[in-house]
């Protein structure tokens, strides 16, 4: 909700207007939600995996991309819930 009100506020977002101004395409390629016991027994087991790439266009040329992997791989109880850290 905060980057939404942040393209807001920029005006960056598109309303609706007759031609969008940019349109950003995210797809996640790869995802785990893992487990927050296996890393506490054992780092690197259990492993939370977030990895997704973008695109920036306007209209239909790529004018940006960017790719971006989180992993939680160690810890222990206090990781519990890592994959909702990974989606922020």
């Amino acid at each position: 909700m905060l980057l939404l009100r942040n393209f807001v506020k920029k005006k960056l977002l598109w309303t609706g207007e007759s031609t969008p101004k940019l349109v950003l395409n995210c797809k996640i390629i790869e995802y785990d939600k893992g487990n927050a016991f296996k890393r506490w027994l054992y780092p690197s087991w259990g492993i939370t995996l977030l990895n997704i790439q973008c695109e920036l266009k306007d209209r239909n040329k790529v004018v940006g991309s960017a790719r971006a992997r989180h992993t939680v791989s160690a810890g222990g109880l206090y990781t519990i819930g890592a994959w909702k850290f990974i989606f922020s």
